[in-house]
């Protein structure tokens, strides 16, 4: 006599090839049929998709530099909105082809931009003191 129960000696009854019946006579569940796989015992490879699929993130940032460096142009930020509009504009013809580099110019049109913006309000500043400076030395001056 063996020490585990059953017919096939694992502790499980055996199987005889039939769906188990459940109480009101119907399939209990559903027994999915085996998976065949090519020789090898591995699944096939993943299919990625039809065709290249270029990093959308590149391109969005690409776009936003290039259209933020035209309006800074035109508001007068700075001449460090001039390479900003550059910058955006050839990370945009690259977003496609090369998305690494993409990134890259699209971080420094950024860097460029903020370069810019931080200048014009050091000089906006600036003539603000310099005006009050000239309005308290004409104010004090007697003639």
């Amino acid at each position: 006599m063996s020490e585990y129960p059953g017919p096939d000696h694992t502790g499980w009854p055996a199987t005889t090839g039939q769906q188990p019946q459940d109480t009101y006579g119907g399939p209990a569940y559903e027994v999915a049929p085996a998976q065949v796989y090519p020789p090898g015992g591995y699944p096939p490879p993943y299919a990625y998709g039809y065709g290249y699929h270029p990093d959308p993130g590149a391109r969005g940032g690409a776009i936003a530099a290039l259209i933020t460096g035209c309006i800074a142009i035109v508001v007068c930020v700075g001449l460090l909105a001039v390479p900003t509009a550059i910058l955006g504009g050839v990370a945009l013809s690259r977003a496609d082809t090369d998305p690494a580099s993409a990134r890259r110019l699209t971080k420094w049109a950024w860097i460029a931009l903020g370069i810019g913006a931080g200048l014009m309000l050091l000089l906006f500043v600036g003539y603000i003191v310099l005006m009050i400076v000239i309005a308290g030395n004409a104010a004090s001056d007697s003639y």
